[in-house]
């Protein structure tokens, strides 16, 4: 699994030269060792401003944007996984077979200033909802601040340790679990598996 947030350089924000997937997929082909992955890439154009997001597989991403009447965060947008059956991912590979980066799905996502993504693998979002995510930032917002989010890290590390914790526990009905009963599979419990997280402000100057 790769998760990957980028900023466009200053000459390219704005033209139709970034093509995600086809980097994506530039990349795999120079890769130096057998493997795959799935994957997750999200690209900041400032000058829009938009993001532009590649995602393939079971890992996923949440935009989201505080909303001062309500002084909450509130979800934007949640990217769905792509899988080919249950817990059967699509995953880019450095051999064959494999599924083509240019293959995921492609989003594009207007923001402001003070925006948060997180981005993250089937770890995190397998066994925490998206309320158990954003309840990780409730003791790190700044709603005067210049920056929303106090701390990134403490927030990102709550979130591995939230997701960690669930994963665990055999007797919680996780997003795994209910994807699984949605299959017609009987499964309870969260699932152990690779927990990365990465928590982002857009910052537009």
């Amino acid at each position: 699994m790769k998760l990957f947030f980028l900023r466009a350089r200053e000459e390219e924000s704005g033209t139709e030269q970034i093509d995600i997937g086809e980097n994506a997929s530039l990349a795999l082909s120079k890769a130096m060792y057998r493997g795959s992955a799935t994957l997750v890439f999200v690209l900041l154009e400032e000058k829009l401003p938009i993001i532009r997001t590649l995602n393939l597989g079971d890992c996923s991403y949440m935009h989201l944007r505080f909303n001062n009447q309500k002084g909450k965060l509130q979800i934007l947008f949640k990217a769905a996984e792509m899988q080919k059956n249950f817990n059967a991912p699509y995953q880019a590979a450095s051999m064959s077979p494999g599924d083509d980066p240019r293959s995921g799905m492609k989003e594009t996502h207007n923001v402001e200033n003070r925006d948060v993504v997180v981005t993250g693998s089937d770890g995190l979002f397998d066994n925490l909802y998206p309320d158990q995510v954003i309840a990780c930032f409730n003791d790190q917002l700044d709603s005067e601040g210049t920056r929303l989010v106090k701390d990134l890290k403490a927030v990102s590390l709550c979130m591995a340790k939230e997701a960690s914790k669930f994963g665990a526990d055999k007797k919680w009905f996780s997003p795994f679990a209910k994807n699984a009963r949605e299959a017609g599979i009987e499964y309870m419990g969260g699932k152990i598996d690779d927990i990365t997280v990465i928590v982002s402000e857009i910052v537009l100057v």
